[in-house]
């Protein structure tokens, strides 16, 4: 965790705070090195299935989705990526997945639904006590898309660009900035 150190002259009595940064986990077979603190992994899926846990990453970025008090933000947690499989760290947003007909939801540990409200700059991403149309979703190839949300009578999916959430209408240029499905590993 970040820390914070003061110090105080001996002199004038003058002191100052600095913060101590983050030491990001070292794992040598599943073992953190600096801390002993065992991993977590998530492995990527395109196959959901009722009451999986998933976190959601873009691989582009290196980002994960967390959870704030009024919404949803992109965390800047440092996710470790080896192959398929990424290490699960504290403040990832852990999701719970509810299998509903024509879809999915996607339930964080409050037992808020995750959703997509289309405004006319792109979405906003919350977490509603309620379901609603915009609380359905699907996936395509293993990424995360929302086939409900709709704006101007377009389908829009679910996309990440410059650390923030945005609608985007599927193309191949927006493809890599698509949050994909990592079912964590029990």
């Amino acid at each position: 965790e970040t820390g914070e150190k003061q110090k105080t002259c001996s002199v004038c009595g003058k002191s100052v705070s600095y913060i101590i940064p983050v030491i990001p986990h070292d794992y040598v077979d599943g073992v953190c090195s600096e801390c002993g603190k065992h991993e977590q992994t998530a492995v990527k899926t395109s196959e959901l299935i009722d009451g999986d846990k998933v976190v959601i990453f873009n691989p582009a970025g290196k980002l994960t989705m967390g959870d704030t008090e009024n919404g949803v933000a992109l965390s800047s947690v440092s996710a470790a990526i080896n192959g398929n499989a990424i290490s699960v760290e504290d403040g990832m947003a852990v999701l719970t997945v509810e299998k509903v007909s024509g879809g999915f939801c996607l339930i964080n540990k409050d037992g808020k639904y995750l959703i997509c409200d289309i405004t006319v700059d792109g979405c906003r991403l919350c977490f509603s006590e309620d379901k609603t149309d915009n609380a359905l979703w699907n996936s395509s190839d293993g990424f995360i898309m929302n086939a409900n949300a709709k704006y101007d009578g377009k389908t829009q999916y679910l996309g990440c660009r410059k650390n923030c959430f945005e609608c985007l209408k599927m193309s191949a240029d927006t493809d890599v900035f698509m949050m994909g499905f990592y079912k964590v590993q029990e």
